[in-house]
């Protein structure tokens, strides 16, 4: 019998979690920067994930931070643990590509920034 754990997301978002397996999502995207704080060096961002991947329990995270991010994804592999990803408040399931691209776009506007400057 699969045993189904719900967790309440944002108000009207549910998270179910099936057999109880541990779960983090990680919010990312230009719609939660009022949630991220500050941005810390990159070996502590990389802590930060790990802790969160070894607590005991289910977590939710805010980060536009590339090495927390990568992080969560690699540890959450190593220790098998669920991991879900959200961009704008769009799951991309374990999936950080799509985080990746939207953060790669600011190399994009350097890069045009640098260009007008020739």
């Amino acid at each position: 019998m699969v045993e189904i754990k719900e967790i309440a997301l944002n108000g009207n978002q549910t998270l179910y979690n099936l057999n109880n397996m541990k779960k983090v999502i990680v919010y990312c995207g230009e719609t939660i920067q009022d949630k991220c704080g500050q941005q810390l060096h990159p070996v502590i961002e990389v802590k930060n994930a790990e802790q969160l991947i070894l607590s005991d329990k289910d977590e939710i995270a805010y980060s536009n931070n590339t090495d927390f991010v990568s992080a969560v994804k690699y540890i959450g592999i190593k220790h098998k643990v669920q991991t879900e990803f959200f961009l704008n408040g769009v799951s991309c399931g374990d999936d950080i590509e799509p985080a990746f691209k939207d953060f790669n776009r600011a190399l994009d506007m350097i890069n045009e920034l640098g260009e007008t400057l020739e």
